[in-house]
């Protein structure tokens, strides 16, 4: 993702609870739909691959911490609206990158 003059304060990957419009237009411009604020403050989106469809979680100006990869974006959307944090692992992905939970059980289970 290419972030260009990000402005003050950066959004970081430590929960920036509050999507500013900024932040919402780099998201659009990189591509990403369906984009929700957990209940944590961390950002989750989807985001169209070559082959997939992938929820992203946790994203900033630069990156995101985990992505989930699936062949149904139909399933990729029902998973993301079940997020609650970024701990929540889906269901039903075929591949994922980054940061996984330590308790990962494969199916989200929202803290309570």
């Amino acid at each position: 993702m290419v972030a260009h003059n990000a402005p003050d304060p950066i959004l970081s990957a430590s929960h920036p609870h509050v999507l500013t419009p900024e932040f919402a237009k780099m998201l659009e411009e990189n591509g990403y739909t369906h984009v929700r604020v957990l209940d944590d403050g961390s950002v989750a989106a989807l985001l169209r691959l070559m082959f997939t469809t992938s929820i992203c979680v946790d994203i900033n100006w630069d990156s995101w911490v985990s992505r989930y990869c699936f062949k149904d974006p139909a399933l990729a959307l029902e998973q993301l609206n079940l997020m609650r944090s970024p701990d929540d692992v889906p269901t039903g992905f075929i591949a994922r990158r980054g940061y996984e939970p330590e308790n990962d059980s494969s199916s989200i289970v929202p803290r309570k």
